[in-house]
């Protein structure tokens, strides 16, 4: 089966039940240890985290799919059940995202999931994805490998892949690569997230329209969304090219 929009959205969100904190959604704090942790009909293949930079990323499977999903958190409030200083490493790494563009710090530790993914899957397709600050982290690594991806409410990281007034671009990628890149890359932005809304986005932009109650920021407003739209069982690559 290919993997869908609402897969990825799923994806995006579980990828925060590994531990305590979810996200910006405090009402969830308590209740996301016995959360779901995967897609429904997905397996989770295995995880990486990075205590010292706040990372923390998942690969998710279905049986016998030649596709397969990466998933990075975005992030993550209070202690983790094995990294207690997520939060903080986090907050750390979404001002410095939010205010100049400076790369997230966990660039590394993505790169270094995809690339076990790569070994052990072989030629199977990975799709990347993250809400927030990691769909930030999803649109950095899909630029530098040139693989899709899909965030959901992630701050822009344009100055960082196209250069800026006070910096050039962090991200290497050759100017004419970089159009056909951009065709692999959806952003799902919710009607009334302040994040997503900052500046011009790398790829193509969907917005979903909802009213204040339902918008917002929360991936779990997202996956709602998503799941009563059109979307929600439409393979991501008949989105793409």
């Amino acid at each position: 089966m290919p993997v869908n929009i609402l897969d990825l959205a799923v994806a995006a969100n579980t990828v925060y039940n590994f531990q305590k904190g979810r996200g910006n959604d405090a009402a969830a704090f308590n209740k996301a240890e016995g959360a779901r942790r995967s897609p429904p009909g997905f397996q989770v293949i295995f995880t990486h985290e990075d205590i010292d930079v706040g990372f923390f990323g998942a690969v998710y499977q279905e049986k016998h799919s030649d596709q397969y999903i990466i998933a990075y958190r975005g992030t993550a409030v209070g202690s983790s059940t094995s990294g207690q200083m997520a939060g903080t490493k986090n907050l750390k790494t979404d001002i410095a995202l939010y205010t100049i563009e400076s790369l997230p710090a966990g660039i590394r530790a993505a790169h270094l999931l995809l690339e076990q993914a790569k070994m052990l899957l072989g030629a199977a397709r990975p799709i990347l994805c993250g809400h927030s600050l990691g769909g930030a982290i999803a649109t950095i690594v899909a630029v530098e490998t040139a693989l899709p991806c899909c965030a959901f409410n992630a701050p822009t990281v344009s100055k960082m892949v196209r250069g800026g007034i006070i910096h050039g671009p962090y991200v290497r990628v050759p100017t004419e690569d970089l159009a056909s890149i951009e065709k692999q890359i959806i952003n799902f932005n919710l009607q009334w997230d302040p994040i997503s809304k900052s500046s011009k986005a790398v790829g193509k932009v969907i917005k979903l329209p909802a009213t204040l109650a339902t918008g917002g920021h929360s991936q779990d407003k997202v996956v709602a969304n998503i799941k009563s739209s059109k979307y929600a069982s439409m393979p991501f690559f008949s989105l793409v090219g």
